[in-house]
């Protein structure tokens, strides 16, 4: 599913009983990703997987983006990064 709002795209799960068709729940497998193709490497992916198939070794995402690494992006002022990393002086 296309999301309108994040520009990103989901990959929506259902769990069903054995043997049947009928859900028992249903869950959010990615919130968002970025790329339409990196859902389609997810969810391939998961066929694989499902299906007992020989999955992949490789990483699907080969880079950390950005957005999960929070502290790398954060550029305090020296003296403030100074403060916070040194001991007071007594």
């Amino acid at each position: 599913m296309a999301g309108h709002a994040d520009w990103g795209h989901r990959i929506y799960c259902a769990a069903c009983k054995p043997g049947t068709y009928e859900v028992e729940y249903r869950f959010i497998l990615t919130w968002s990703v970025g790329s339409i193709y990196d859902a389609y490497g997810l969810w391939s992916h998961c066929c694989h997987y499902m299906q007992f198939k020989p999955v992949p070794e490789t990483p699907l995402i080969t880079h950390t983006p950005l957005s999960w690494t929070p502290f790398n992006t954060i550029r305090w002022p020296e003296e403030t990064d100074r403060e916070s990393t040194t001991a007071p002086e007594i």
